[in-house]
């Protein structure tokens, strides 16, 4: 008896655990993301209308994935700030998006690549890591330092 309220109780835990993490996803208009979100929209992608935003919802995070018209793919958190930015096909992320000290290493290390892809570490938002055209990922810490670069495929 005592055995299968144990077990009763467990399953009970483990299905209130689920449903809190269970992600609620809705199609909002472009008009209730973030001001942030919408000030980053307008000075790096000017004219480029969004084409549909989804915010994830849930006790862990409230997010938004914001598509572009142009197809760019463009992930915020719930106070605007981007967590991942990947442009569609063969464009690169705008470089005045791009952390300006970033852009300064990236430039002086690796002159003429284009960064095609950027986020944050979901654990650890201020470690960064941009992808390059050739493939290779240099990552930054909280202070804007390389921490490494892993090498092109």
């Amino acid at each position: 008896m005592k055995k299968n309220i144990c077990i009763m109780l467990l399953m009970a835990v483990l299905a209130s655990f689920s449903m809190m993490a269970q992600d609620k996803m809705i199609e909002v208009p472009a008009s209730r993301i973030p001001h942030l979100a919408q000030q980053s929209l307008k000075a790096y992608y000017p004219g480029v209308e969004v084409a549909r935003v989804i915010k994830h919802k849930s006790k862990i995070k409230n997010n938004y994935e914001v598509t572009l018209a142009d197809s760019t793919w463009i992930e915020f958190d719930k106070d605007g700030n981007w967590i991942t930015v990947v442009p569609y096909g063969d464009a690169a992320v705008p470089p005045t998006m791009v952390d300006g000290r970033v852009a300064t290493y990236l430039q002086d290390r690796f002159p003429g690549l284009r960064v095609v892809k950027m986020r944050r570490d979901r654990k650890n938002e201020q470690n960064q890591y941009y992808m390059l055209e050739n493939g290779q990922e240099v990552t930054f810490d909280c202070y804007f330092k390389p921490v490494e670069a892993t090498p092109a495929p």
